[in-house]
């Protein structure tokens, strides 16, 4: 019966987390297995709640709670390298488009989750053995979990991916090939947290470009303000020799950068001053081909990799989810006394990629 098939999702992150609502909702079983040991850590990342993100988050009955921790944004507007303004865009229609904390979405997902017993902690992912009868992960303080679909939610660096490499290598080699080749990283990006900065109001949305470089701010209630440095890196850098960044390495971008414009009178350096909590990332960009097999999938991150000049990287996670939890919805609601088959499951996952 329906109580033999179960998920299991690997990765606590927005991908994650929306799958698990998304099952929950549905009644379909799971478990959740992230590797931190917070379901919501504060590494001084922001996200932008976009409407296609928002129309999904307002399904699974979560939006008005997440809307009153963050701020809508008002106004936009596209600068120079010197701060001028050249196209102001504002009257934003539909769902706003709203800003907060990563940690705030991450956490009102969780609180979203009414048996908080599947989301399991410290469970980091050491093995994966995918049988015709379901999948076995192991985790490296001996635990193991059974399900009938593993879902791999676990971002750039997907333990979940590679197994789904060693599944299709054999039959499409060369697509296997291509995916292995695919990530790459041509810029990289100082994101922060910075306290009030006179001059910055609440909903507003700088983007200010010049050659190689762009900034972008975004000011929320109280005056928070979130922003990102981006500059191209001096070669593109492939899957495998793509930089790692101390925080030293990040405080010195930051005082290389501090003249870099946000508004005529206002000078990145002015911002640096009031940061709270920074990070030097590079930017890994990918699209792979392979999202599934068998009785494995991927979502989010593992498979589709944006840069964050359009803040779509979430809110297409959020979209992969849903369409994933549709799909397995879709195909257990036909079967109400038998699990489905294996060959039921591919066509399943088949049809969410």
């Amino acid at each position: 019966n329906q109580t033999d098939f179960r998920v299991v999702i690997a990765g606590g992150g927005v991908a994650g987390l929306t799958l698990a609502n998304a099952l929950e909702q549905a009644g379909i079983d799971y478990v959740l297995l992230e590797r931190r040991d917070t379901i919501a850590p504060q590494v001084g990342a922001s996200i932008g709640i976009l409407p296609n993100g928002c129309r999904i988050l307002d399904q699974l009955g979560l939006l008005d709670e997440l809307f009153k921790m963050t701020h809508p944004i008002l106004w936009m507007a596209d600068r120079d390298d010197q701060g001028r303004l050249v196209c102001p865009r504002s009257d934003l229609t539909g769902y706003d488009v709203s800003w907060g904390d990563r940690q705030i979405l991450l956490r009102t997902l969780f609180e979203n989750i009414q048996d908080k017993g599947k989301i399991l902690l410290n469970k980091n992912i050491v093995d994966i053995e995918h049988q015709p009868h379901g999948v076995t992960v192991r985790c490296d303080d001996k635990s193991s979990f059974e399900g009938s679909i593993l879902a791999g939610a676990d971002g750039v660096a997907s333990k979940v991916r590679g197994e789904l490499w060693k599944l299709v290598e054999p039959i499409q080699p060369e697509l296997v090939r291509h995916d292995k080749n695919s990530m790459f990283a041509e810029y990289r990006c100082l994101f922060g947290i910075a306290s009030s900065v006179q001059g910055l109001e609440a909903g507003d949305f700088d983007i200010g470009y010049n050659i190689d470089q762009s900034i972008f701010t975004i000011t929320v209630k109280n005056g928070r303000v979130y922003y990102f440095v981006v500059e191209r890196l001096k070669a593109v850098c492939r899957i495998g020799n793509i930089p790692h960044y101390s925080q030293a390495e990040a405080e010195e971008f930051a005082i290389q950068h501090g003249d870099m414009c946000i508004r005529p009178d206002l000078k990145f350096s002015e911002l640096w001053e009031k940061t709270i909590s920074f990070r030097l990332v590079a930017l890994e960009e990918a699209k792979f081909k392979i999202w599934t097999c068998g009785r494995i999938a991927c979502l989010g991150d593992s498979v589709h990799k944006m840069t964050p000049n359009l803040g779509a990287g979430g809110n297409a996670a959020i979209e992969s989810a849903a369409a994933l939890a549709n799909s397995i919805k879709a195909m257990v609601g036909n079967h109400r006394e038998e699990p489905p088959s294996e060959s039921e499951v591919e066509e399943c996952l088949d049809g969410y990629q």
